[in-house]
């Protein structure tokens, strides 16, 4: 895994700033017969695509999605490193037609990839000269958890959105609106990242202002010596039903009171859990550094 000044937490999870989106303004007046600033960036990047046309390994790629709709951003480019990482760098410019919202626009970026790599790094500092205001919209909190996924459970705790996936990817829960305030996934980044060892990814898109102590999710955790191997143990079918909709449920502790003294005793083990507990001061820690990209 590759962080951009990760922070540990006392029970080992790993915290890190994962995307940051910010609005950026360039302004849009030339001065001594030099481009605007808003300009000198396009050049920048037509830099990067002419040299990525003369060579089929550039060390960047560059994508251009030019857009007439309304409300949208007129001239959208993706910068992608050619390298194992493939960090990726996504700007936009020009949200409206007058000369005033030719040169506002955002970026969007993940510091963990794109931090690591010389050139994407350099082009940061480019927009930062360019930019007369650099303005925090949104940023992800990532917690990985060296634990496998199976051993988490998200709690709905009665808030909209939520959604269970299990693909290739493993297991992926979602809860909320995808990339507004207050969304939360949790997934399996040791499948996504093709890593060899366990890690559970928690990850909460905040703004400067959201109440990271309201917005955490409760995170149910497994005891990692409680094996979830069902083949292994003694278990029939109706037991593997009832632990699956057991760990689902919000007062599963109710539930199981309802069942038969042996079946109770046989299945509770598999429900022994904890709670993920939030580092506020690592959280807020994280924060800072995403408002460091302001200007």
């Amino acid at each position: 895994m590759q962080y951009y000044n990760p922070l540990k937490s006392s029970d080992g999870n790993i915290y890190s700033l994962d995307m940051v989106r910010l609005n950026i303004d360039l302004g849009n007046h030339a001065q001594d017969n030099r481009p605007s600033h808003a300009q000198e960036l396009v050049n920048i990047i037509q830099k990067y695509r002419d040299e990525s046309l003369k060579t089929d390994e550039p060390k960047i790629k560059v994508s251009y999605y030019p857009n007439f709709g309304e409300f949208k951003y007129r001239h959208l480019w993706t910068l992608k490193s050619n390298d194992d990482i493939q960090s990726t760098i996504t700007i936009g410019l020009g949200r409206g037609s007058s000369r005033e919202e030719q040169g506002k626009g955002f970026i969007e970026f993940n510091p963990n990839k794109v931090e690591s790599n010389e050139e994407l790094h350099k082009f940061l500092r480019h927009v930062r000269i360019c930019s007369s205001t650099i303005d925090l919209v949104r940023y992800d909190l990532a917690i990985d958890i060296p634990l496998d996924r199976v051993l988490a459970k998200l709690t709905r705790e009665g808030r909209k959105g939520y959604q269970y996936i299990d693909s290739g990817n493993g297991i992926t829960e979602y809860l909320g609106q995808r990339n507004k305030p207050g969304f939360i996934k949790l997934y399996d980044k040791t499948k996504e990242s093709n890593l060899d060892y366990p890690l559970t990814r928690l990850e909460l898109t905040l703004e400067k202002n959201s109440d990271i102590e309201h917005i955490f999710p409760t995170v149910r955790v497994l005891n990692s010596q409680i094996s979830l191997d069902f083949s292994e143990n003694d278990l029939d079918s109706t037991d593997k039903v009832l632990i699956a909709l057991l760990k689902d449920c919000d007062n599963p502790q109710y539930y199981l009171s309802e069942l038969g003294f042996r079946r109770k005793r046989k299945i509770e083990p598999y429900l022994a859990d904890t709670t993920l507990l939030l580092d506020k001061s690592l959280a807020l820690k994280i924060k800072t550094l995403a408002m460091s990209y302001e200007l």
